[in-house]
């Protein structure tokens, strides 16, 4: 506490005083470093359970104190309460998975540390779940790598969750399962690259279709090239009301400083602004590194802010019902130039764009994550996939056919990988395991 004392030539009041008071806090220097991709586990039968181990390193210089980690859903679960990591040191973390049917189950674990109100740290993890038909040899044996060089038969033989048993004689050894398709819309086959001075895509704006009020949904691919200016957004997806205006509609864009809020560097944050007050809103993400393709997704469902990465919920902002700016301004990808915001680019690598007139599911975030859409799905207002290759137009694949002009932006192969569960040239998950003589174990013997 102390006394701030103000004296002037006021003859009335020469001195004025006030009382001050403030508080110290501990200075949390504790940071945690985990796994920078999805964990992923083995492949587990319904009824079972697989349990891998998270490393979370201390890479600061004081000691963290882990208060919880909180997961939703009953198919994952940890320990993960009050423990203390010293400096230098790595926890193993357990995580269990406990599928109860067959389908790829993703998650993301949320740790709220040094007694913080909000999560601090997110990791995520994978699970594929089959039906378990084959009564597989307990699994005690050294795991067995299985290369399955070709598989004939008719085309619809072989779907999600079908299994291959693996048999050495009569006993069975392992089993392959179906996890994933190839694209029943084709292949992903281009992206395009923005190099953060003057490239964009511009969308008309016909009929004020993207003028969204009420609920809407903003999804990208992006491949950051490098880490975002703690100063402002690289813009991704911006719709302002008017051109060179600062009245938002919405956006998406990868850190910094967004009109809604100051997130820090290497976040993507996602934001509106009221037209009744002239407010700004926005809500951040974890932090990211730079180099990797992330699907991002922006939601407002008329009272909250949600912010997705890689189909896991990283932030959400209640800001409750508002009617926003709305106008004859174009869409812009890749920039917000035709705003009088900073004027910020993108750099890096844009695919799959696609704007909805509501707000989707936790549900449906998780599902586009894999799935690649049609375009023909309820609600979807704009698809813009960027697979042509070559030319300056970007095709819209929504039932509204409003294409976009690209300006400067270049055509490349880098683009993002996904799949859904359809057909028999998809993706497949196996496991068997080895004999071991020496200990009785039964198992496969390779060569046979």
């Amino acid at each position: 506490t102390d006394v701030l004392t103000i004296t002037s030539d006021d003859p009335d009041y020469p001195a004025k005083t006030v009382a001050l008071q403030g508080q110290g806090l501990p200075v949390t220097a504790g940071e945690l470093s985990l796994p920078f991709r999805p964990t992923k586990f083995p492949l587990t039968a319904i009824g079972d359970t697989s349990t891998v181990f998270i490393p979370v390193f201390n890479s600061g210089t004081q000691a963290v104190i882990i208060d919880s980690i909180v997961v939703n859903g009953n198919e994952f679960s940890t320990e993960g309460n009050n423990i203390t990591i010293s400096v230098g040191e790595t926890y193993n973390l357990p995580v269990s998975f406990y599928p109860d049917s067959i389908r790829i189950y993703r998650k993301g674990f949320y740790i709220y540390r040094d007694s913080q109100s909000t999560a601090s740290e997110v990791f995520s993890v994978r699970g594929d779940a089959y039906e378990g038909f084959f009564n597989v040899i307990p699994s005690t044996g050294q795991p067995y790598s299985v290369i399955l060089d070709t598989l004939i038969g008719p085309e619809d033989s072989v779907g999600f969750g079908d299994e291959i048993g693996i048999f050495d004689g009569s006993t069975a050894v392992g089993v392959i399962a179906v996890i994933s398709g190839s694209s029943n819309s084709g292949e992903n086959i281009s992206a395009l690259s923005f190099d953060g001075n003057d490239d964009y895509v511009e969308v008309p704006n016909t009929n004020d279709i993207y003028s969204f009020v009420g609920s809407w949904t903003v999804e990208a691919w992006v491949k950051p090239s490098q880490s975002s200016s703690s100063t402002y957004d690289q813009p991704i997806v911006w719709k302002v009301q008017g051109t060179s205006s600062n009245e938002d509609n919405y956006y998406l864009g990868w850190g910094g400083s967004s009109p809604g809020g100051d997130f820090g560097q290497n976040k993507f944050s996602f934001g509106t602004e009221s037209s009744n007050n002239d407010n700004d809103y926005a809500v951040g993400s974890l932090e990211h590194q730079p180099g990797e393709f992330y699907y991002v997704a922006g939601v407002y469902d008329g009272n909250e802010l949600k912010i997705y990465v890689n189909g896991i919920l990283e932030g959400t902002n209640s800001i409750g019902l508002i009617t926003p700016y709305s106008g004859s301004a174009p869409l812009r990808i890749g920039d917000n130039r035709n705003t009088n915001h900073q004027n910020g680019t993108f750099d890096g690598i844009i695919d799959e764009v696609r704007l909805w007139n509501r707000a989707l599911s936790s549900v449906e975030i998780e599902s586009n994550f894999t799935i690649p859409v049609s375009g023909g799905e309820t609600g979807i207002v704009g698809y813009w996939n960027f697979n042509e290759g070559s030319g300056t137009v970007a095709s819209d694949l929504s039932y509204y056919n409003n294409h976009g002009t690209i300006f400067g932006a270049s055509w490349s192969s880098d683009a993002p990988v996904f799949s859904d569960g359809s057909a028999l040239s998809g993706k497949m998950s196996g496991v068997a395991w080895q004999a071991d003589p020496d200990n009785g174990l039964d198992g496969f013997t390779p060569g046979n």
